[in-house]
């Protein structure tokens, strides 16, 4: 299931990050971050859930660009659980 990515999604994000960048990350800086960028204009979250879990996750900043004359959607972070991958998470959040 696809939905928005909520405050109480943040250690199951966190985890996932940290999967991708195959390390831990600060987790103090990393809450406050996620946190603040959830309910900041310009900054979306999604999630994909599976059987109450989240497996993965999308983060993009929109913005409008001069060199497009318009708005565009960054992706600033793209993570599905290493152990999903290959499962149409990825493609489900970028659709």
């Amino acid at each position: 299931m696809l939905r928005e990515a909520r405050g109480e999604d943040r250690q199951a994000v966190y985890d996932l990050l940290c999967q991708l960048e195959e390390r831990a990350l600060p987790w103090e800086a990393f809450s406050s971050i996620y946190l603040a960028q959830l309910t900041k204009n310009g900054h979306r979250f999604l999630v994909y859930e599976e059987a109450g879990a989240v497996v993965g996750v999308l983060h993009l900043r929109l913005e409008d660009q001069l060199h497009h004359a318009g708005p565009v959607a960054e992706i600033l972070e793209l993570a599905v659980d290493s152990r999903r991958r290959g499962a149409g998470i990825g493609r489900a959040l970028l659709a």
